[in-house]
Order: C-alpha cells, then sequence, then structure tokens
C-alpha cells in the first residue's frame, strides 16, 4: 500500500484488512506510512491481515531540519513506530533525505546515522554513500 497517509482513515484500514483477510490471497505484503499515524490498534489489525513490512519517511535524524522540511514529525514519532513495529515482528525500513540544501552535511549525516542505529530498519540491499 502506497498511501502515506492509508492510516488516517481507521475504518478505511479495517475495511481494506478484513477483505484482504477474506480474499484468501493469503500473500505477505507491505506498506508505507508516515510513522505518527501508527498506533497499537491498527499495527495488530496490519499484522494480522499479512503485513510483513512498513517503510517511513523518516528523512532526517535532525529536528531541526524536520521541523524546517514542514514534516509534521519528530523524532520521537519515528522512534516509536520502529519500535512498535519490532514489538510486533513487522520489518521496517527507513527512507532518507541528505544533502538539503538548508543543513550543514556532514552533521546531517552523523545524526542520521545515529538515529539509523536506534531505529535498526530492515537492511537495504543497496546503500548509495554521497561522494
Amino acid at each position: 500500500v502506497l498511501d502515506e497517509c492509508f492510516l488516517a482513515n481507521k475504518s478505511r484500514v479495517a475495511k481494506f484488512c478484513t477483505r484482504y483477510k477474506e480474499s484468501g490471497l493469503g500473500m505477505p505484503w507491505a506498506m508505507q506510512t508516515r510513522s505518527n499515524l501508527l498506533k497499537e490498534e491498527n499495527i495488530v489489525t496490519l499484522k494480522d491481515a499479512g503485513c510483513v513490512h512498513i517503510s517511513f519517511g523518516v528523512e532526517t535524524g535532525s529536528p531541526g531540519l524536520l521541523k524546517a522540511i514542514t514534516k509534521g514529525l519528530t523524532v520521537g514519532d519515528n522512534l516509536s513506530a520502529f519500535k512498535l513495529c519490532r514489538k510486533h515482528g513487522i520489518k521496517t525500513f527507513a527512507n532518507m533525505l541528505f544533502k538539503l540544501i538548508f543543513s550543514n552535511n556532514k552533521i546531517t549525516i552523523l545524526k542520521a546515522n545515529t538515529v539509523f542505529k536506534t531505529l535498526n530498519p530492515a537492511p537495504a540491499k543497496r546503500f548509495i554513500q554521497p561522494k
């Protein structure tokens, strides 16, 4: 499910998960969402319907940069979402932004590294480092 606001509508999530289970497909699936929308009650529903992986737009480990890009999230939102996924056995992926025009790239990368270590997302098959 590639709708970062998918979890904003609880009844739509419940309906999707119920219909997916009833369809009998039985295939694991993945989704992308905002970390501030993931709650205990909907992660249980997602997992029960076969969700095995959630990707989040973490963007940066810097609270100041999250505010500057008007993401509407905090580092704490991201940490909480990843902790919740680990608790329920759902793999995670963190999408990060680098080289933002108004950031000190060295500090941004150091903060991102610190957040990555804390989030502990599923290993990517390929990581592209800036030159």
